[in-house]
């Protein structure tokens, strides 16, 4: 009866953890220590045009397009490299002939000893965030433009001042 328990409970969370995971809009991949895809949620699904039952069990590098994916690859790589538990890193995909921004983070996976089991990476799209910023720094460019068209004379004003306290002892002998 214990173990029976103890079962439903393990059931129990793992369903909620799927749920969780296809959820969240971030993609979340989980690859395990031979290279081989074990979870891949609907964002990461959206974000990589493929199937979960596709992608499950095979090695990423098969799953996801090299040229796609080559960077991934290399945050893997420099991650193992490196021996940190984690790394974070801005990389732009073509996805469809649509250029996207995401920020990424691989962590590394271990169990309960401290052997290493896999890594889970995660991908969010800040592809409009991007957008949203580079409108902002324009307008912001554009205002400080129409001020100066606006008033010609404030930057010449401006300078004067600064010339006169920087020189205006030499000027006036």
């Amino acid at each position: 009866m214990h173990l029976k328990n103890v079962n439903e409970e393990i059931e129990r969370r793992r369903r909620f953890m799927e749920v969780i995971l296809k959820n969240i809009h971030a993609g979340v991949i989980g690859i395990d220590s031979t290279g081989k895809v074990r979870s891949i949620n609907n964002a990461a699904e959206d974000m990589f045009g493929i199937n979960y039952k596709d992608a499950l069990g095979k090695n990423y590098k098969d799953v996801f397009a090299k040229d796609m994916f080559s960077d991934i690859r290399g945050i893997i790589k420099e991650l193992a490299k490196t021996g940190k538990e984690s790394l974070t890193k801005e990389i732009k995909l073509n996805i469809d002939g649509v250029l996207k921004v995401y920020i990424v983070n691989i962590t590394t996976m271990k169990d309960e000893a401290g052997n290493y089991i896999g890594f889970i990476v995660v991908l969010n799209d800040t592809t409009d965030m991007m957008k949203a910023q580079r409108v902002a720094a324009w307008e912001e460019v554009a205002k400080r433009m129409s001020h100066e068209i606006k008033n010609p004379l404030t930057p010449i004003r401006l300078s004067a001042e600064r010339l006169k306290r920087k020189y205006g002892e030499k000027i006036s002998s």
